[in-house]
């Protein structure tokens, strides 16, 4: 599972990971707002192996039953900071409490404000941070 801040980043990193999973037959389907429900839902049912979304609409796959989360084994937080600087902290804990504790969790952010790093300290055990510098 993949949360992205907007739906046009969700779009770009599935194409992304639809190429990527052209040698590897992984399936990938988008939920985000704006499409139809109904084919979210049909999608997830069918079975997609990553799914690449936006907070509200992932938490409402979750909640309507289409998306399960025990099948999730990887949680990708892309661009946490902007995420959490739009407003998206209430949805990103509500998708996380549905996961499993086991899951392997991974937080992408081009900075670490404290809200970031308070997001590690509250959904990460032992995290490692790999910090890059700037160029």
């Amino acid at each position: 599972l993949i949360l992205a801040p907007t739906r046009e980043l969700a779009q770009q990193i599935q194409k992304v990971v639809l190429a990527l999973g052209d040698y590897m037959n992984a399936q990938c389907h988008a939920c985000i707002g704006g499409t139809n429900v109904r084919e979210d839902i049909r999608k997830l049912e069918m079975g997609v192996h990553i799914v690449v979304g936006t907070p509200g609409r992932v938490y409402d796959m979750i909640t309507r039953r289409a998306l399960r989360p025990d099948h999730i084994k990887i949680f990708v937080l892309d661009e946490a900071d902007e995420m959490l600087s739009r407003g998206f902290k209430d949805q990103i804990y509500d998708v996380f409490k549905t996961l499993n504790q086991t899951i392997q969790v991974i937080l992408l952010s081009a900075t670490m404000p404290a809200e970031v790093l308070e997001v590690t300290k509250r959904f990460m055990r032992e995290p490692i941070r790999i910090l890059v510098k700037k160029e």
